[in-house]
């Protein structure tokens, strides 16, 4: 059931990113993911911001008055790390168990390029340079 959810929302870059550093680094693909939802979240702001702010408004934030944009920026990406905090889960790819040196993000970045779920991203991958900056930030 949850391959069937995966392929009908048509998962983006933060799936797709947190596919190459298992393959290549030996890290967890679920933690991977929790540690690059927030950054994926970020970097898709501009073009997901009516989404977000909906999703602000789902999690109880009181909107009013505030623009989309401003609305998901108070949620999304600042409420994923409350949790994480809250639950103990890493927040940095350099704090995961094994973690990848510094060097092997590039690698992983050429190698998320070829990843199929980038092409359902919202906002337009436009190279490798994008997804070693999304790397970069949750380094």
């Amino acid at each position: 059931m949850s391959g069937l959810v995966v392929t009908n929302a048509r998962v983006g870059i933060h799936h797709g990113v947190g596919h190459s550093p298992g393959a290549h680094l030996g890290l967890a693909h679920a933690l991977a993911n929790a540690v690059l939802l927030p950054h994926a979240l970020e970097f898709n702001l501009e073009a997901t911001a009516e989404q977000q702010a909906q999703a602000a408004a789902a999690m109880g934030l009181d909107c009013r008055g505030l623009s989309a944009m401003d609305a998901a920026r108070a949620a999304g990406a600042r409420r994923i790390r409350r949790a994480q905090a809250a639950i103990g889960v890493p927040r940095r790819l350099r704090d995961l168990p094994g973690p990848p040196r510094r060097d092997d993000l590039r690698p992983v970045a050429r190698e998320t390029m070829r990843d199929r779920a980038l092409y359902f991203n919202p906002r337009p991958i436009a190279g490798e340079a994008a997804v070693l900056a999304l790397l970069e930030a949750a380094w």
